[in-house]
């Protein structure tokens, strides 16, 4: 369980990038749901804490922003999928993400892992394969 000052951090956090996200677009709403770290079970709220701590301030960025506005629509075996790209060393997943390197075919075959794919590049190449 997280503490009550790592959880008020994390409800902070996801404040604070939907008031950007907001400035950023104006006053439209934004298209995709955000999270709310009260609405979100131990699981959801986990993987958005390793999504967001990864002490890799690129990552961090992706991952985390990735994080907060799929979480909450995502099924328990879409958070499950999620929870194994959080497992991968961080080097080869930027170098994925970055098309630096391309992702292992078990991996493409992980429908979230393919969301943030898109997420990240619309035009990558491992999605015109």
């Amino acid at each position: 369980a997280l503490s009550r000052s790592a959880r008020s951090c994390m409800e902070a956090s996801c404040e604070s990038a939907v008031a950007e996200d907001q400035r950023a677009v104006g006053s439209s709403p934004l298209p995709q749901q955000w999270c709310r770290l009260s609405e979100l079970d131990g699981l959801r709220r986990n993987l958005l804490w390793r999504s967001r701590t990864r002490d890799f301030l690129e990552l961090d960025e992706l991952l985390g922003a990735f994080a907060e506005r799929s979480l909450p629509a995502f099924s328990d075996d879409e958070a499950r999928l999620f929870g194994e790209i959080l497992d991968q060393r961080n080097q080869e997943l930027l170098r994925w993400l970055s098309s630096r390197a391309p992702p292992p075919p078990e991996l493409l075959e992980n429908k979230v892992f393919v969301k943030l794919l898109r997420y990240v590049n619309s035009d990558h190449p491992a999605l015109t394969a």
